[in-house]
């Protein structure tokens, strides 16, 4: 993650590096990404660039972990707005994490992390190895089962992490298939549909097509 001087850069600078480094990572591969055009583009030293970052994997790490984290925000926004209607939150998170990367212009970061399946694995491990990140994602599992309706879903604390982390995993792929395989945002939001449908009702437990 960005260490305490990159935070302290004014908002216009730490924007130029946001956007060229976007700009790299989704021209090439991140194994292959330059980080002379990164810094070239953000008009900062090399020198300076290894006082903000440890290396290009820590830089594509903090772009990719904000991405997550204002959509993780959303999640319990709409939870609490909906009175804790977490089938309402999985049927709109999907269009607010594919708004957010299209509208932002980091379709082809996404695309090319996908691809690189190094890469993924890298960027996962350093994740993982993150305690403040583990401990921002405890939060966020506590937060929204707090604010949960156990009405519409009955779950024990940790039934319903383990059906959040699935849900994750189903959006996962969907946006796999949406960035890296090509297919229409119909096509995805229909798999998507399908497949929470079934974290909802079971794979035999609703068959009204509702």
């Amino acid at each position: 993650m960005p260490t305490e001087r990159f935070f302290r850069l004014p908002d216009k600078k730490k924007e130029a590096v946001r956007t060229a480094a976007a700009k790299e990572f989704a021209r090439a591969l991140p194994e292959e990404a330059s980080i002379n055009r990164i810094i070239h583009d953000a008009e900062i030293s090399r020198g300076s660039f290894y006082t903000y970052f440890q290396d290009k994997e820590d830089l594509l790490c903090w772009l990719v972990r904000d991405v997550i984290d204002r959509n993780l925000k959303y999640y319990i926004q709409r939870l609490k707005e909906n009175n804790g209607d977490i089938w309402d939150v999985f049927e709109h998170v999907l269009e607010n994490s594919i708004l957010q990367v299209t509208s932002e212009g980091l379709n082809g970061l996404f695309a090319n992390l996908i691809k690189s399946n190094s890469f993924s694995e890298l960027f996962q491990r350093k994740m993982d190895e993150e305690k403040e990140i583990t401990a921002v994602n405890q939060k966020f599992y506590d937060s929204m089962y707090e604010h949960l309706d156990r009405k519409l879903c009955p779950a024990s604390r940790e039934e319903f992490y383990s059906l959040m982390e699935m849900q994750m995993m189903v959006q996962m792929t969907a946006l796999k298939r949406l960035f890296q395989m090509g297919l229409s945002r119909e096509q995805v939001e229909a798999y998507y549909r399908g497949m929470i449908r079934i974290l909802r009702y079971g794979i035999c437990g609703k068959t009204d097509g509702n």
